[in-house]
């Protein structure tokens, strides 16, 4: 987190945004306030407890595809961001 914030505050200064992978649901809360975009690896691309924690958050989510996953899982753990959302 210390690098995450010390990363925040440069790319700030230099008008550049930030995007950076988060992992855990724990890591949303902690993470919000120094993260423009949050990034979703492949492997966590399943993580429905994950995505549905970030759909209530007020930032874009950047969803990446595996390259054997199919359009169809990219398109379904989209909308189980996009359901978290409306429960929001």
């Amino acid at each position: 987190m210390e690098g995450l914030k010390q990363f925040h505050q440069m790319a700030r200064a230099r008008g550049i945004k930030v995007v950076t992978e988060v992992m855990q649901v724990s890591q949303v809360e902690e993470m919000h306030d120094y993260v423009d975009v949050f990034q979703v690896g492949a492997r966590n691309t399943q993580n429905f407890n994950l995505l549905d924690a970030l759909g209530g958050v007020d930032k874009p989510v950047l969803i990446k595809r595996g390259i054997s996953g199919t359009i169809e899982e990219l398109l379904s753990s989209a909308e189980y961001v996009f359901s978290g959302a409306m429960r929001s």
